[in-house]
């Protein structure tokens, strides 16, 4: 018999409450709220609700809706992030659904496809055309419902020229730019070097080790990709964000009825893996109980679900992450010291924003300027002005990659041609507190606004405080991109 599978992506606007005190809560008459509640049209075994962000970048919000969904409705709810780089296009959209709907094909899925970007409903109409067992649906508005009328309204997609020559179009469109979601500077070489190196093996299990922000699913991804397992599906799991019973149930599977919640039975990530990759981020967060059933699994390469004793056979690459120090847990016994070895076979340091040189720093920069302005359709990418990017290098970025990617992605917001000093959150512009950087520049510049904040922008009094010139102290000023006069 076949299951039934309702897929969907999340709806920002209607999700939430957008106004008032309880601003960014989920809307309890929201789309999937109204969804879940009415009986005529949730009939599903399991729901695949969607976040077109990456599991590394956290959706607090998506995060947020799924939690709710799950305890106030006790559904069969799986949260997959998607890891999609640009949201208006189309093929980058469709070819990160199909090994989703490649999964199901023996299941009837249906589609609700009122949620999500235009690009994003487009993409699901051409996947409509190649999967059979695929239907798509609309909710008809609550002020257009008749007492006779049917709430939920089936789309019928018809095969025909035009609808597939929209991706044809698109596909030209996008060779033209750059949409790469990657950037390797020289410091990096060698660990993407390693990383070559890993994904020419196909069963290693990886240690990917480094601060929060470094790009450690990146890597990840990167292995994949590059190995023979890249036609089979990744799939990356928070294990920090689930408790045992959840994390071991969306890991290895359950049969209905094995807890509370579980109304139907889940194969688990490592069988919707198989043949790929699984990848494990923020393992040093799991309880001793999940590191023993781990190691097992690791070991005999085989899994059984929750509820029964059945298990069955597996085949998956394990890459592992976390910014913890991994030894230094089993040196105190939070970590069992076997599993650390069955992982340790192969490992990977990431290397921090404050660890490049400025150079490489500035090509960050650039390289998020130019990714953001296909995101915001600019017709040309933000230029830094030179104090900004004064400002930027001194900087610590102790959130890292992604620290600089949230900066870049506000500016855009804000700013329309240039990045100016004043377009920089005041937290930057004057940090507290010690400086990551280790760069001796980074250290006297940090030093001597310190200073400065010190004296409350006084500069005869801060430089006497410094032991300088007023000539070294004005050069300074200058070199650092700040007003000297």
């Amino acid at each position: 018999m076949r299951n039934k599978i309702l897929i969907s992506w999340i709806a920002y606007t209607h999700d939430f409450i957008l106004e008032g005190e309880r601003k960014n809560q989920v809307n309890p008459s929201g789309t999937h709220s109204a969804l879940y509640k009415s009986k005529a049209i949730f009939h599903y075994d399991t729901h695949l609700l969607l976040c077109a962000a990456s599991q590394s970048d956290r959706d607090l919000r998506f995060e947020r809706l799924y939690t709710y969904l799950i305890k106030t409705y006790n559904r069969n709810t799986i949260p997959l992030y998607m890891d999609i780089s640009d949201i208006i296009n189309i093929k980058t959209i469709k070819d990160a659904l199909v090994p989703i709907l490649m999964e199901y094909r023996n299941d009837q899925v249906d589609i609700f496809i009122s949620s999500g970007t235009a690009a994003m409903q487009t993409a699901w109409y051409l996947l409509a055309m190649q999967f059979k067992n695929v239907q798509l649906f609309q909710i008809r508005p609550p002020k257009f419902r008749k007492s006779n009328a049917p709430i939920k309204i089936p789309v019928s997609v018809e095969v025909s020229g035009i609808t597939s020559g929209l991706e044809v179009i698109e596909h030209n469109e996008v060779k033209t730019k750059s949409n790469t979601n990657t950037i390797i500077t020289a410091s990096m070489t060698k660990l993407y070097q390693q990383a070559d190196k890993i994904a020419l093996t196909n069963n290693v299990t990886t240690v990917i080790l480094g601060q929060t922000g470094t790009g450690k699913e990146l890597i990840a991804k990167y292995i994949h990709k590059k190995s023979k397992r890249s036609s089979h599906r990744f799939i990356a799991i928070n294990c920090a964000a689930l408790g045992d019973n959840l994390l071991e149930g969306r890991l290895f599977g359950h049969q209905k009825g094995a807890f509370t919640g579980a109304l139907t039975s889940s194969i688990g990530a490592f069988r919707e893996a198989d043949g790929g990759t699984i990848f494990l981020d923020e393992i040093g967060d799991i309880s001793s109980k999940m590191q023993l059933t781990l190691l097992r699994v690791l070991q005999e390469r085989m899994v059984a679900p929750l509820g029964t004793f059945k298990t069955v056979k597996i085949d998956v690459r394990v890459i592992v992450a976390t910014h913890k120090n991994l030894w230094e847990m089993v040196n105190n016994g939070s970590f069992r010291a076997d599993l650390f070895y069955r992982l340790m076979v192969a490992n990977i340091n990431t290397i921090p924003f404050c660890a490049l040189k400025e150079e490489e720093r500035i090509a960050v920069f650039d390289f998020f300027l130019n990714k953001k302005q296909l995101l915001f359709e600019r017709e040309k990418p933000l230029i830094l002005s030179k104090a900004a990017k004064a400002s930027l290098l001194a900087y610590p970025f102790s959130g890292n990659f992604r620290e600089v990617e949230y900066l870049i992605t506000r500016c855009y917001i804000y700013c329309h041609k240039s990045i100016e000093l004043e377009d920089i959150p005041y937290r930057i512009r004057h940090p507290k507190g010690t400086i990551a950087s280790l760069r001796l520049d980074d250290l006297e510049k940090h030093h001597i606004r310190k200073v400065l904040d010190m004296f409350s922008g006084n500069q005869e009094k801060t430089r006497k405080a410094l032991g300088i010139s007023a000539g070294t102290m004005s050069n300074r000023m200058k070199s650092f991109g700040w007003n000297s006069s």
